[in-house]
């Protein structure tokens, strides 16, 4: 099916593989209770950093992604900022990402 599609369908293809391969990999985050909140936030950040880069490779055939991708650098500066100076919200800061991610896939698609 790739092979006989657009690069647009391509592109489309290949971000939704990788978008389901994090979200499966933040329900495993979840389920795990030996995670502490510091290794969630680092486990978050690697993802957002993972997935933005995905997002830049995809720009030339998917130009509506740049707007994804400076929503999740946007998370990533925020999660770090708040690791720096405000880690006793680290916690709450990673609760409300994990419930907040559905809320950019559904705008950002």
């Amino acid at each position: 099916m790739l092979a006989n599609g657009a690069p647009e369908d391509i592109a489309r293809a290949i971000l939704t593989s990788l978008m389901a391969q994090f979200q499966e990999t933040l329900e495993k985050a979840n389920l795990a209770d030996t995670l502490s909140a510091p290794a969630r936030v680092e486990l978050l950040a690697r993802l957002t950093d993972a997935w933005s880069k995905s997002i830049a490779a995809s720009k030339k055939s998917l130009p509506e992604t740049s707007q994804l991708a400076t929503a999740m650098k946007a998370l990533k500066l925020s999660s770090v900022f708040i690791q720096d100076k405000h880690p006793r919200h680290l916690a709450a800061f990673v609760d409300i990402l994990e419930a907040f991610g559905p809320v950019l896939e559904k705008h950002y698609g």
